[in-house]
């Protein structure tokens, strides 16, 4: 039965678990901030929010390591994330010719190393300003469209010459 003797339902029930487990958590979480300078997040785990923490895990200082990522809901810093939305709502509204040529795309292999197609690159990057229309579009294979990410078509190849791109 449940933990609330005015519950009927059997074993655990969701509700009443969270408010008897969860309460406390958030209570202890929210009262410390996180206990490197500067840094205004609250405490997520042994005195570190949720930016710092894996760091101190993985480099034993909560400041080593690669740039930080963006904490969601600050503005900005999520401008990338609302390009790739607003990418993938653009690619959804796709028709007429421009879809039949995607279907046909998507049976090609990449044109970067010849792997099987697995995503949809556009040429031009569209948060560039590159058009999501058939003359944008080539099939990649995941590998090469995340390592071409907003590269030009140019840079890109001159840093991974074809038949080279999965040797680094």
């Amino acid at each position: 039965m449940c933990s609330n003797p005015d519950c009927d339902k059997p074993g655990w029930c969701r509700p009443h678990y969270m408010e008897r487990y969860m309460v406390d958590y958030e209570a202890k979480r929210d009262s410390e901030p996180c206990s490197v300078a500067d840094c205004k997040r609250s405490n997520y785990r042994r005195g570190f929010c949720t930016a710092h923490y894996p760091r101190w895990l993985k480099y034993g200082d909560p400041m080593k390591g690669g740039p930080f990522r963006a904490v969601r809901g600050t503005g900005d810093r999520w401008k990338c994330d609302e390009d790739r939305r607003a990418a993938r709502a653009k690619m959804s509204q796709v028709s007429g010719e421009t879809a039949e040529y995607v279907k046909m795309l998507r049976k090609d292999s990449c044109v970067y190393c010849g792997k099987p197609c697995e995503h949809i690159d556009h040429i031009v990057p569209f948060v560039d300003g590159g058009p999501t229309d058939w003359s944008n579009l080539a099939p990649t294979c995941a590998s090469c469209n995340l390592r071409k990410n907003r590269k030009s078509l140019l840079g890109f190849l001159l840093q991974n010459p074809v038949g080279s791109t999965h040797s680094r």
